[in-house]
């Protein structure tokens, strides 16, 4: 009696008729001839027939070898519909992206556009939010995170480090002043960016500075690019990641302040589950999103790295 255990050697059988050459069908499976021929003669003891006639031209079925392959040929036809399914599936799946609003509005889209001109086939979802989402819960291929991050089982990859940054617009600095050490931000209209990875009043290097004047608070919100619009508006003082206000900074709407005060770092990190059985459009994209933010010519561009 036949077993599942069985169904490798069924499907090398069926190959074995298909192409009437155990060299062939070999070459098919990926297997020695030797070991096809074993199999094969395995099977016929088991089943006490023989399944196929030899000759040293072909090989051809017998009567019941041929009733055999009538219903091998099925499991071979489900296997290969289901292998063309999943190779479907894999090529033709949008990868699901995460990231901060700012970051996905400001570096990722740029990037996701380069990496869907690469590959027409690929399709992305891109979900730009402040929310801290649960990759595996979620369904979410690939996350781009900023700060610390707690302990998971995803893998992370850190991208780069980004230096934290005070800046104003021309207009507000000549109104009010150029504060030139961390105590002078007391006497300025600050700018709060707050988020659950970045709180600017409560960084250790601000120390009391802004936190004793809740008055000098001009606007607070959870979207870093308000906030740097803000500042463009000469609104007052913000505290962002360099990654946020690089275009600005460029462009002379914004200009860097407290320069000579040594600010912290906040890490980017690729975020994603474990490498193993990765499906090949996410590894793809990984890949590239790596390269593309360790690349020194976007760091450059990010005031990241001078």
């Amino acid at each position: 009696m036949l077993s599942p255990d069985d169904l490798p050697t069924l499907a090398v059988f069926a190959e074995v008729v298909e192409r009437r050459s155990f060299t062939a069908a070999a070459d098919a499976v990926g297997w020695a001839k030797s070991a096809v021929s074993r199999r094969i003669a395995l099977l016929e003891a088991r089943m006490g027939v023989r399944l196929l006639q030899r000759t040293t031209r072909r090989v051809s079925p017998t009567a019941e070898g041929q009733r055999l392959y009538q219903q091998c040929a099925q499991l071979v036809t489900a296997a290969r519909r289901a292998d063309l399914v999943l190779a479907n599936a894999d090529g033709e799946r949008a990868v699901r992206v995460t990231a901060a609003t700012a970051f996905a509005q400001l570096h990722l889209v740029g990037a996701l556009a380069e990496f869907l001109h690469q590959h027409p086939g690929a399709v992305v979802h891109l979900d730009a939010s402040n929310r801290v989402v649960d990759l595996i819960g979620d369904g979410i291929d690939v996350a781009i995170r900023i700060g610390r991050l707690p302990d998971s089982s995803l893998v992370a990859r850190r991208l780069v480090s980004d230096p934290v940054v005070a800046v104003a617009s021309p207009a507000y600095l000549k109104r009010a002043g150029v504060p030139r050490q961390l105590a002078d931000l007391s006497r300025h209209a600050c700018l709060r960016y707050s988020t659950e990875w970045f709180e600017s009043d409560r960084l250790p290097w601000v120390g009391r500075a802004t936190r004793e004047r809740a008055a000098g608070r001009r606007l607070v919100s959870a979207d870093a690019v308000v906030v740097c619009r803000a500042a463009v508006e000469g609104l007052g003082v913000a505290l962002l990641p360099s990654h946020m206000v690089a275009a600005d900074v460029r462009a002379g709407r914004l200009e860097r302040v407290l320069g000579d005060v040594s600010l912290p770092r906040v890490d980017i990190w690729l975020l994603f589950p474990a490498r193993r059985q990765m499906a090949s459009r996410v590894r793809h994209l990984v890949d590239f999103l790596v390269a593309r933010f360790r690349n020194r010519a976007w760091q450059r561009r990010a005031l990241l790295v001078s």
